[in-house]
């Protein structure tokens, strides 16, 4: 999980905007939180998680 921690850090820093359009919508649905910070790059790799 490290390895991919890293490069998680990078993706939430270049789609920070994004990631709270999509948490309000998870409040809204109960949508994963945990794949949020991969939707816009990788959101078949669902393994790599926010936490």
């Amino acid at each position: 999980m490290l390895f991919a921690e890293k490069d998680i850090n990078i993706d939430i820093k270049g789609s920070i905007e994004n990631s709270k359009k999509i948490v309000n919508t998870h409040k809204k649905t109960n949508f994963s939180i945990v794949v949020i910070p991969n939707v816009d790059h990788s959101f078949n790799e669902p393994e790599k998680s926010f936490f």
